[in-house]
């Protein structure tokens, strides 16, 4: 990252990258915006919106029970979905920190769990940003970079709603019902997914900026096995020498046909 034609970003690459990210921000939270304006509204009297769409609803489910837990002032959480007996050992700093929010401010667990959404969200944007500059060297390249970091994957899920039609079959992705691959529906469903990303995205950049600081000498002895192990040279030779009495002994096994050298290498092993 050191390279002489690394542009550096101006105040308008952060103005257009702020406004990307805002937008898919917004965007990824439509579904329950609107799904607590149409509650407001009465727009469907006869149902109640619980703050979780409807896909994951389930999941949603388990992770405010840890959170009401975490609220009534437990560490070690319990399973409140099953008959059979358990310990109260599961343990989870994310829900448990959420739910010592909720108690320290009487917050309700789904305003919360909704609002860190955004605000790890918000996290998750800035840290691809930064990501794209430290892969590209271009402006062009970092917000082409950024924009498929944002939205790329999950997307062909949206042809389910072709289907099933005359010659068009139901279709399905791994991308649509795996939202963990996808930014966007990270950002649109849950909480874990996104301190699991940004992990990951600070642990790269971690990574990228000890690797950036180091000199193309330092970086050649890191992967030069011959200073690493101090006698190298002389197990290649010996390895050689083992190599070279092996074939000696056993030249029928040279030059043979994949298949047939593989049976008679399984002789002379057993």
């Amino acid at each position: 990252m050191s390279d002489p034609e690394h542009q550096a970003f101006t105040t308008r690459d952060l103005a257009i990258a702020a406004l990307l990210g805002l937008i898919v921000l917004i965007a990824s939270q439509a579904p329950t915006l609107w799904g607590f304006w149409a509650q407001k509204q009465a727009l469907h009297p006869d149902l109640v919106f619980n703050g979780s769409a409807f896909t994951y609803a389930d999941e949603s489910a388990t992770y405010w029970s840890w959170m009401r837990q975490a609220r009534d002032g437990r560490f070690f959480l319990t399973d409140l979905y099953t008959t059979e007996d358990h310990p109260r050992n599961y343990v989870n700093l994310l829900w448990w920190g959420l739910g010592a929010i909720c108690r320290l401010t009487g917050w309700s667990v789904v305003a919360v769990y909704s609002g860190s959404r955004v605000i790890l969200g918000a996290l998750l944007i800035a840290l691809l940003f930064r990501l794209a500059t430290r892969l590209f060297t271009t402006r062009g390249e970092r917000l082409s970079c950024f924009i498929v970091l944002l939205l790329a994957g999950g997307w062909e899920g949206l042809f389910r709603t072709l289907g099933p039609l005359p010659g068009v079959p139901r279709l399905g992705s791994p991308a649509w019902w795996m939202p963990e691959i996808s930014t966007f529906f990270s950002l649109m469903l849950f909480p874990h997914f996104l301190a699991g990303f940004i992990c990951v995205v600070a642990g790269t950049l971690a990574m990228i900026a000890g690797w950036s600081a180091l000199s193309q000498a330092e970086r050649d002895a890191a992967y030069n096995n011959n200073l690493a192990v101090a006698n190298s040279a002389e197990l290649i030779e010996r390895r050689n020498a083992a190599s070279a009495a092996f074939r000696k002994a056993h030249p029928a096994g040279l030059d043979v046909a994949y298949g047939p050298a593989l049976l008679a290498t399984a002789r002379l092993l057993l």
